[in-house]
């Protein structure tokens, strides 16, 4: 059963995008002069990072604190927004990851 919940924010992949855009503006300029390879690597890193953070979308979600049947509390952390205090979801473990089955 869902006893609480709070709404978390997810870690953004932008700089990796930045990163990856960084290297393409890099490499495909090799030939160029070294102030329109610095131009062109940075542009590309914005490229990449506004790409990266384009696709991902909302990165609002909620960590539900769930109590389960033997009386212990697990704190799930999902996308999914739509769960209310006083519901009941399944939880499954595997490993050390809780897998939310509601």
């Amino acid at each position: 059963m869902v006893e609480s919940s709070k709404q978390v924010q997810f870690q953004s992949a932008a700089a990796g995008g930045a990163l990856v855009g960084g290297i393409m503006g890099y490499n495909m300029n090799t030939n160029k002069s070294s102030s329109k390879q610095r131009r062109r690597t940075a542009a590309g890193a914005a490229v990449g990072a506004a790409a990266t953070r384009g696709a991902e979308g909302d990165l609002t979600g909620m960590e539900y604190t769930v109590k389960v049947t033997d009386g212990s509390i697990v704190k799930v952390v999902t996308d999914q927004t739509q769960i209310h205090k006083g519901d009941c979801v399944a939880v499954e473990q595997a490993g050390d990851n809780a897998i939310y089955a509601g």
